[in-house]
């Protein structure tokens, strides 16, 4: 039931897990679920794309601080201050999942 629902041709369930380092997973309760990313997941290009988009996430939030120490909040009317509040909200939250990305990729390589 489980390898049609997941549209996958080899499933295994196993008591005890030996990680070959080219994995990805979540814990669901007490359950660890593991997908095999050999051949699937080019992860030096992944590491690369991710360190990228990480770089220019980090320099947009400079930006958006810098904005907001300055003189403009005391210049732009509220909704454009509160915009780039947001917007700083918004792009820590992206920088945050890409930190645990990259993370994550770390991982599965060791």
């Amino acid at each position: 039931v489980i390898k049609k629902f997941a549209r996958v041709s080899d499933l295994a369930v196993l008591e005890k897990i030996e990680k070959i380092g080219t994995e990805a997973g979540t814990v669901v309760g007490s359950i660890e679920i593991l997908i095999s990313l050999q051949g699937l997941v080019d992860l030096e290009k992944e590491k690369q794309r991710i360190e990228k988009d990480l770089e220019e996430a980090q320099k947009y939030a400079v930006s958006i601080k810098n904005k907001l120490e300055s003189d403009f909040v005391k210049k732009a009317p509220k909704e454009v201050v509160d915009r780039e509040r947001t917007r700083l909200v918004e792009i820590e939250e992206k920088i945050a999942k890409l930190k645990a990305q990259q993370n994550s990729l770390n991982i599965v390589e060791k």
